[in-house]
């Protein structure tokens, strides 16, 4: 492995198999490739959520080729997902707004294929009452997120001791 698409990881311990092995390696070469031509990591991160929302849309249809396509498509999001951190920390451009947008456009993505996923069940003739478990698994999600997020970054700071790690402090917040 390149010395380079280390140095745009958050920290190898953090790294999933199927991250390290391929969603950091497809996403190293499009920020390299975005860095080229000059992309910000905010304008990645806005198409990776574009991708991941026209997925979650393909989810909607009781069609396994447009299905096939969504899938696609969010693998797409993911590995743009990766690109734009990465790209921010090989460009040095990482902010906190950058973070952020981040974080929304993850949410985004996954309201979308909730969505589409419960309008595709009740259009089929299923129960509105899913659009709850749905609400369910979605404030789930979104606290299982957080929390990895917090975890894996006091772990990067705490026990690795790096002082770049992804965390606010008082003296940042001011």
């Amino acid at each position: 492995m390149p010395k380079a698409i280390g140095r745009t990881y958050k920290g190898r311990d953090v790294e999933g198999f199927l991250d390290l092995f391929f969603y950091r390696r497809v996403g190293f070469l499009l920020a390299r490739i975005f860095a080229k031509l000059r992309v910000t990591p905010t304008v990645v991160t806005t198409l990776s959520g574009l991708v991941g929302m026209t997925a979650g849309h393909f989810y909607f249809y009781r069609d396994l080729r447009l299905n096939v396509i969504g899938m696609l498509l969010h693998v797409c999001a993911n590995a743009l997902d990766n690109a734009d951190g990465q790209l921010a920390r090989l460009t040095n451009q990482g902010t906190r707004f950058g973070r952020m947008l981040d974080g929304l456009a993850d949410h985004l993505v996954f309201l979308s294929v909730y969505v589409h996923l419960c309008l595709r069940h009740i259009s089929a003739g299923g129960t509105s009452w899913v659009c709850l478990l749905a609400l369910a698994a979605g404030v789930s999600h979104s606290l299982q997120g957080a929390a990895a997020d917090y975890f894996r970054n006091g772990y990067l700071h705490f026990v690795l001791g790096k002082p770049r790690v992804e965390l606010d402090s008082a003296e940042t917040i001011g």
